[in-house]
């Protein structure tokens, strides 16, 4: 009867020890998990800042691209104007001579 009362007692003692370990175990996870929780509210904050200020820049750019484009389109056209010029002139200068015998 003495051993039957001590393997008893032996699980009981063990179940109590598996028990507090998991305790254990469930709090340190309970803390990580807050911790988690409180880096994904920061990343979240992050995120809808930048997505604010995305969206704020999408709603500047809209007057300023189209002067930008009529600016940019009457550059250009100067530019490759020059290009042609230049090429022209670059190509009467480039041409090589032809060897003397």
């Amino acid at each position: 009867m003495s051993d039957l009362l001590n393997t008893l007692e032996n699980k009981i003692q063990s179940a109590i020890d598996k028990i507090q370990s998991l305790q254990t175990e469930i709090k340190q996870l309970q803390e990580e998990r807050d911790e988690l929780q409180q880096e994904r509210d920061g990343w979240e904050d992050k995120l809808t800042s930048l997505i604010n200020k995305f969206e704020q820049l999408e709603q500047e750019e809209p007057g300023d691209e189209e002067s930008d484009e009529t600016e940019d389109s009457s550059s250009e056209e100067e530019s490759s104007d020059d290009d042609s010029e230049e090429g022209e002139e670059g190509s009467e200068e480039e041409a090589p001579e032809e060897p003397q015998y």
